[in-house]
């Protein structure tokens, strides 16, 4: 019998489910014997594997179950009830699972406070590891009166710096948490609902597995894929469904395109290209036989004039390969911490693939450059591909590789005074162009237009708060979470066939409700 692509991936998602299932039980089985330590380190492997080898769920109320017991179970004593909420949000706790200089998510944060400054900002990060906090974080903490606490130089302990995670949050109005998909530290913390304000979940890896759905009493979405995701196949009720647009901050054009051109010494009859996102977004495999590189190099092999710059992955393999068919006209920078000039400078921005980064999309949009995307699985599965407010107008989406190709082409030919083979006179500082690309928006995610955004998802959340301390005379009762279900390639939108060896990307389906 012929093995398909769906068959193949089919048996990925529930071998995958299987090693996930065995995780988990074995976290259980450590819990029953009172091994609380063991059993949240072993909560954690099962959600890592959840979260980097698909298991065919988006959540898991089992899994989910089990880190509130054992939360419960280290809290001792009685579990009493959330803080009774008042209407005043002074102090915000950010949590993070680690802080990175580059990438667009620890940006969006102290942007997000700057946004925000007349409340005080503090961060807690539960395993910084040996990278130092981003200056750029403590400096904006520091300026609307917070602080930066960095768990694991205080707590190795897991449990340690789970308690006292949960210590610092009775001392503030509202938790959000910006954690990443498997840290198993914060849900052990908010597990046992002692004395807590309202916890938030910024939803800034919603293509991926998470944990987290039975402590948030409010999930917000970065992007519209996400907010409609949520609900459908992590089980979120829809008055905890909150959204909120990336925060950009405000932005202005400094220079025009061609100075600043001129300033990153390349010509200005060149019409260039970038992109800016981490390594690891161009490293999955797509299942499409086709990665970003070979999307875009024919292209600048075949017009003399086209130059590509691409920041965060190293100029090696496949960009290496690029660098030397294309005479060094495709360039990987690596990793750089400001690419506010290359913004400025570049004539036609493009998406990373297969990851997306909007971020760096709207970073990109919000000088009047226009944004090409490859999207192929854009009708089966959205939520890899690139949407945003601020972009959802302005980003041209390509189904193909080959419509991609086409879009490119078609572009550079247009932009003024380039002829077939690519010389011709500079295109001008608009880089205006006859394709029909939209024009990026960045209104949402800045200034007041973000700020009005932020007020409604508040009073969405019910973010209120009391003092003193609440007194101790209830018991927060669980509500029950439904089991999780399993999605197969072939009933499920999110896991076509061609997605069957996207690591990490692949997606799958989870009914779960709050604890």
């Amino acid at each position: 019998m012929t093995t398909t692509a769906d068959d193949a991936a089919r048996t990925k998602i529930e071998r995958n489910h299987q090693a996930f299932a065995e995780a988990v039980e074995r976290a259980r089985v450590h819990l029953e014997r009172g091994e609380l330590a063991m059993a949240a380190v072993l909560a954690g492997v099962a959600s890592n594997l959840a979260t980097w080898m698909h298991p065919g769920l988006f959540a898991s109320g089992q899994l989910e179950r089990v880190a509130r017991e054992i939360a419960r179970a280290a809290a001792g004593g009685p579990h009493d009830a959330p803080r009774r909420r008042g209407t005043d949000v002074a102090r915000v706790l950010h949590v993070f699972s680690r802080t990175l200089s580059v990438g667009g998510h620890t940006r969006m944060v102290w942007r997000w406070m700057g946004l925000d400054d007349r409340r005080s900002h503090s961060v807690v990060v539960t395993r910084q590891g040996r990278q130092d906090v981003p200056r750029e974080l403590v400096a904006m903490a520091e300026s609307t009166g917070g602080s930066v606490t960095v768990l694991d130089r205080a707590h190795g302990d897991v449990l340690a710096r789970a308690g006292a995670l949960h210590d610092l949050a009775t001392q503030v109005d509202v938790v959000i948490l910006h954690i990443d998909p498997e840290d198993i530290v914060p849900i052990v913390a908010f597990g046992d609902r002692s004395g807590l304000p309202p916890i938030l979940y910024l939803n800034h890896a919603d293509h991926l597995f998470w944990l987290g759905v039975g402590v948030a009493d409010l999930v917000v979405n970065l992007r519209r894929s996400g907010h409609a995701l949520s609900p459908a196949r992590r089980g979120v009720t829809e008055d905890r469904n909150a959204f909120l647009p990336i925060a950009l901050g405000e932005r202005r054009r400094q220079v025009s395109r061609e100075e600043a051109k001129r300033r990153l010494g390349i010509p200005p009859e060149t019409v260039l290209l970038a992109t800016v996102a981490r390594a690891v977004k161009f490293e999955y495999e797509s299942g499409t036989g086709d990665s970003y590189v070979d999307a875009v190099t024919p292209v600048v092999e075949e017009l003399e004039q086209v130059r590509l710059i691409v920041v965060g992955p190293v100029q090696e393999g496949g960009f290496r390969r690029a660098h030397e068919a294309t005479g060094g006209r495709i360039t990987a920078l690596g990793e750089r911490l400001d690419n506010e000039l290359l913004y400025q400078a570049v004539d036609l921005y493009l998406d990373s693939y297969p990851q997306m980064s909007p971020t760096s999309l709207l970073e990109a949009g919000s000088y009047g450059t226009p944004l090409l995307a490859l999207c192929p699985q854009l009708d089966v599965a959205p939520i890899l591909s690139g949407d945003a407010p601020g972009i959802d107008e302005g980003l041209l989406r390509a189904r193909s590789v080959e419509e991609f190709r086409a879009h490119l082409k078609a572009f550079v030919l247009d932009a003024p005074g380039v002829s077939s083979s690519g010389r011709g006179p500079a295109p001008t500082s608009s880089g205006s162009t006859s394709v029909t690309v939209g024009e990026c928006s960045s209104r949402p995610c800045t200034g007041q237009h973000w700020r009005q955004r932020r007020s409604r998802m508040s009073r969405r959340s019910g973010m209120r708060h009391t003092s003193p301390r609440p007194t101790r005379s209830s018991r927060w009762a669980a509500r029950p979470m439904s089991m999780p279900t399993i999605c197969s390639p072939s009933t499920c939108g999110c896991c076509p066939a061609a997605l069957g060896s996207v690591r990490g990307s692949d997606c799958g389906a989870a009914a779960s409700g709050r604890p």
